[in-house]
């Protein structure tokens, strides 16, 4: 999906970033319908993410978001700590609005709380921690991107991309992948965003489908 654009291709750089992380490391169980994602499986039985689909999916991700006029209705969460620090550098960095912490029931659904938020788009990171915010956006047609593991189960996602799960690390390699992913995410939001004049038309076309605003 980045033929045409050579700042959108995959670099070595990149690649050696996402291995740096182990984002291309999954787990030891798959979900069926993980299974296109999947590079091959190792001696120990730990599944190997294909890199390329990673890319394809983050630059799907990069997208979607780029084409949301105002970068606040862009909503990010991860409810666990290990996190929580990258949200928030992401949110400030590219004006999204963070949810770090614990999440309140009703923050997407009930309009008479004072955290009532109806955000265009909502950014997962945790599928398992996070299954609360992650339903509740499929009752009034928000479509949500999230970052799955091998064993995800991908109900209620619109648009994902592979990453390793938190939970299957050290709370640094956690960070660290968090970070990176953020990081790639990041520096292709400001790219899509210097070249938006050209890129805005045909992303709304297609975001339409999807309910975004």
């Amino acid at each position: 999906m980045s033929r045409g654009l050579d700042v959108l291709q995959m670099k070595e750089e990149d690649v050696l970033k996402f291995l740096a992380a182990e984002t291309h490391l999954g787990g030891t169980n798959l979900d069926f319908q993980m299974e296109q994602y999947i590079y091959k499986r190792k001696s120990d039985g730990i599944y190997i993410i294909n890199l390329k689909r990673i890319w394809e999916k983050l630059l799907l991700a990069v997208h979607a978001i780029v084409a949301i006029e105002n970068p606040a209705d862009v909503s990010v969460i991860f409810s666990r700590n290990t996190g929580q620090h990258a949200v928030l550098k992401f949110a400030a960095a590219t004006g999204a609005t963070p949810i770090a912490g614990r999440f309140t029931p009703g923050t997407f659904t009930n309009q008479i709380q004072a955290a009532f938020h109806e955000p265009c788009l909502l950014v997962v990171i945790d599928l398992r921690a996070d299954h609360q915010p992650l339903t509740e956006p499929s009752y009034v047609n928000i479509p949500t991107i999230a970052l799955c593991n091998t064993d995800c189960p991908l109900c209620y996602v619109d648009n994902l991309f592979e990453s390793a799960d938190p939970d299957v690390k050290t709370q640094s390699f956690a960070e660290m992948t968090c970070h990176i992913t953020h990081y790639n995410i990041f520096y292709n939001i400001k790219t899509g965003r210097s070249t938006l004049d050209f890129l805005r038309p045909p992303l709304q076309t297609g975001l339409m489908l999807i309910g975004c605003c």
